[in-house]
């Protein structure tokens, strides 16, 4: 299995870091990282750069696209380890995780994509979001090998 996260923006140190790369750590297959960093301070030009290099990665990797949106399906910890499951049944041995910037994913990411979930209502920074990945990532694995981490 190979997991890859395509998200915005760089993160070079602090707690968030740690989290995020402790988490990876437990997982047993691979975690590939890309991160999408597009300077600027014209919101609108942006958000346009940002959401064409989401475009461009998605063109060079195949996989099962997976983003993080508002308005995405909230699902429980469980349920999202039985969609994972149900990934791997179909033959896909990719799956591929978005992380858009403070303005979103543009309509044309969100149609490349397979699955829609969302983390709930509240907006959240994406150096957290990242770290919340990672955990359910780890959540997921979890689940599926009936390890006692994940309690319900």
């Amino acid at each position: 299995m190979k997991v890859t996260l395509i998200v915005s923006g760089k993160m070079k140190s602090g707690p968030e870091l740690d989290l995020y790369i402790n988490y990876i750590e437990r997982l047993p297959y691979s975690v590939s990282l890309i991160e999408i960093d597009v300077k600027g301070s014209d919101e609108t030009q942006k958000n346009l750069s940002e959401n064409k290099r989401f475009m461009e990665e998605l063109s060079r990797i195949n996989g099962y696209v997976i983003a993080l949106d508002e308005k995405g399906k909230s699902l429980t910890s469980r349920q999202i380890a039985e969609k994972f499951n149900n990934i791997t049944l179909l033959g896909h041995d990719h799956i591929i995780f978005l992380i858009g910037g403070s303005s979103g994913l543009s309509e044309e990411v969100k149609q490349q994509c397979d699955l829609l979930i969302s983390f709930g209502k509240m907006t959240w920074p994406h150096k957290l979001v990242r770290v919340m990945l990672a955990e359910q990532l780890y959540r997921i694995y979890s689940i599926n090998v009936n390890h006692p981490y994940h309690k319900d």
